[in-house]
């Protein structure tokens, strides 16, 4: 390949990454935009000030889109420091990383997880999006409870474990708490419900 050829595939390359993150930013602009009331390709289209076509071409797909922007809200917050909680040879330590590792999720990203949210009672797409990042932690909290010596019966203990770490949970005590307290008592109802179990 002749330089000219790899410098012209490079610059396609960095324009087509450019434009993604143009993209996913218009995407969180209209999730933070209190007169959106929805969360279409087109609205994002415009916003980012691309064409329709463009959105398809780079995502392939709302849902597509939306699994972008999750990855975004992941890397904003740092989730790369969930791999500490499974690193960590004590699984009880880790599940108190986990906790807290989505609770820094959930604080940093929840103005666009509330939108989020409340499409999803409309929007198949989104719900179907956010179920699927909910099987996610649902496969950290069974991998990590697999390494503690609890009962046999642990389907209702994930189950649990599920809804304590869940933005619902989080969303609902930050009403009431700061930060810290909410990762404490989150936390603290974790190690209760596995020293429970055993």
């Amino acid at each position: 390949m002749s330089p000219r050829a790899y410098q012209a595939g490079e610059r396609r390359q960095l324009a087509t990454e450019a434009t993604r993150s143009k993209i996913i930013e218009a995407a969180r602009a209209v999730l933070a935009d209190p007169q959106s009331t929805g969360f279409s390709v087109d609205a994002i289209a415009e916003r980012a000030d691309v064409a329709r076509m463009t959105v398809y071409y780079q995502f392939k797909s709302k849902g597509k889109l939306l699994e972008a922007v999750f990855d975004d809200f992941g890397a904003r917050a740092n989730m790369k420091d969930l791999a500490k909680a499974f690193r960590d040879s004590d699984a009880r330590r880790g599940m108190q990383t986990l906790v807290e590792v989505f609770c820094h999720l959930w604080q940093s990203q929840a103005t666009l997880l509330r939108k989020l949210n409340a499409l999803s009672v409309l929007d198949p797409e989104v719900n179907a999006a956010l179920a699927e990042r909910g099987s996610w932690r649902r496969e950290a909290i069974t991998t990590l409870l697999g390494r503690v010596a609890v009962d046999s019966e642990s389907g209702d203990l994930i189950d649990v474990l599920l809804v304590l770490t869940d933005f619902d949970a989080y969303n609902f005590l930050s009403s009431r708490h700061k930060h810290k307290k909410i990762v404490a008592t989150l936390q603290g109802a974790v190690r209760t419900l596995l020293d429970a179990r055993n």
